[in-house]
């Protein structure tokens, strides 16, 4: 007896194992076809940026996923330490500044939703608070460097409060995006570099709302057949509604080869973004 019940016991050990070895079968073969999926994109997108939508949402995601953790950490430097490794080197690289100078400005969110991708950019809706919740709608900009990506902040800036990077593009909040100001009229900028892109956005000071000044963001693209391997010197100038000079201001790029695409931004402080009418950027020199 013991005998026949042993053999009834093995022969259903090996029922069971060919029905598994059939589902895993069954899913090896299906796996392909996912991963396919997951791998479509816009050439022309591709082909402009080095990125997917594949990619924008696998790093926001990661990067959401950390930033929903915050509200659990003690210290902002456990908090720079987790997000910073997301945010540009290049960013940091091109203004001479050095990322551990920095914390990283964040809010402290218990979930989040992507809204949208348009590449290079992703909208995504934060969501915090226990009783009372909250909502924020931030922009991020994905960015390639060396096969890699990472998000493009809109800041970087030392302040009495605190040395803050603000990994964010922009903010939209309550629909009214904040410190977003509609693009002005471009000024044709001289050859061999064109500048796209370019916004010009309000400073504000968060507590109290009121205008510290003017920042100019945007692209640049050489196109002069030169490559500049140090650093690449322009000139800006803001003009007012009457015509004249409301601000000048020189910014350095560090590196800009021939064909490549740069980001900049130039803060003018005590200029009102409502005296601003037109904007022109020159070249200065370059080594």
């Amino acid at each position: 007896m013991k005998q026949a019940t042993w053999r009834v016991g093995l022969y259903s050990k090996v029922v069971l194992t060919v029905i598994a070895v059939s589902l895993v079968g069954l899913l090896v073969r299906k796996a392909p076809i996912e991963v396919k999926a997951e791998q479509e994109f816009d050439i022309d997108e591709y082909i402009e940026y080095g990125l997917t939508r594949a990619d924008c949402e696998a790093l926001i995601t990661k990067f959401m996923e950390k930033a929903c953790t915050t509200g659990s950490w003690t210290t902002i430097e456990l908090i720079t330490q987790v997000l910073m490794p997301y945010i540009s080197k290049e960013y940091f690289e091109s203004r001479w500044l050095n990322p551990d100078d920095f914390d990283v400005n964040f809010y402290n969110p218990s979930e989040f939703r992507i809204l949208k991708v348009k590449i290079p950019y992703i909208d995504v809706e934060i969501i915090g608070g226990t009783e009372s919740k909250w909502t924020k709608q931030l922009r991020f900009k994905v960015v390639r460097e060396q096969d890699r990506f990472f998000l493009f902040p809109s800041r970087a800036e030392k302040t009495a409060y605190g040395n803050w990077v603000d990994p964010w593009w922009a903010i939209k909040e309550e629909g009214i995006t904040i410190g977003e100001i509609e693009p002005k009229k471009e000024v044709a900028p001289r050859e061999p570099f064109l500048f796209e892109n370019v916004t010009i956005w309000k400073l504000y000071k968060r507590d109290t709302g009121a205008v510290l000044g003017t920042e100019l963001k945007g692209e640049v693209i050489n196109q002069s057949g030169v490559s500049y391997n140090y650093g690449t010197w322009f000139q800006v100038t803001l003009y007012g509604h009457t015509g004249g000079v409301s601000g000048s201001k020189s910014f350095m790029l560090f590196g800009l080869r021939d064909g490549q695409t740069k980001s900049f931004d130039v803060t003018f402080y005590g200029v009102d973004p409502g005296d601003v009418r037109n904007w022109k950027i020159e070249f200065d020199r370059g080594s």
